[in-house]
């Protein structure tokens, strides 16, 4: 069991340099949550604390590394569910994010498979829309960061 505490410094490291997004390439759409920092600790200790994949990316313009942790489909909406009390700036995309048709529902396999198999429309449909819900929200977001 993972302490609220860390689950608050986890939403808070998630409001302030996070990302909640729907990945889109021709036939798939995929539910992500990632971090980037030019400071390693706080991206490691997600890595630590709710597994996922964290990473040494390039670097900044300046010369500073640039730390990258990840998570997708279950394991974002898992995290995300967990985060989800003390999630202030972005708990409008997180509550959209969290209804992300996962590869598995009731019990019935509805992603893509390497054999060539594809989703259900429906569940394209779903995703589809939470894909541009996730975006818009992103723009309503950044537009209220402009006002102020």
């Amino acid at each position: 069991m993972v302490s609220e505490a860390i689950l608050a410094y986890a939403a808070g490291i998630i409001d302030g340099e996070g990302s909640i997004y729907v990945g889109k390439t021709l036939e798939s759409y995929a539910l992500n949550v990632e971090v980037k920092m030019t400071d390693r600790e706080p991206v490691e200790f997600l890595g630590e604390h709710f597994g996922g994949l964290f990473r040494v990316k390039e670097t900044t313009s300046n010369g500073r590394q640039i730390y990258c942790w990840h998570v997708r489909q279950n394991k974002a909406v898992e995290f995300l569910k967990l985060i989800q009390p003390y999630v202030l700036g972005k708990a409008d995309q997180l509550e959209v994010a969290i209804l992300f048709p996962l590869p598995i529902i009731d019990g019935v396999r509805v992603h893509k498979t390497g054999n060539g198999s594809k989703l259900p429309e429906y569940v394209v449909l779903i995703r589809k829309t939470i894909y541009e819900k996730l975006k818009a929200l992103k723009v309503q977001d950044n537009n209220k960061k402009e006002e102020i």
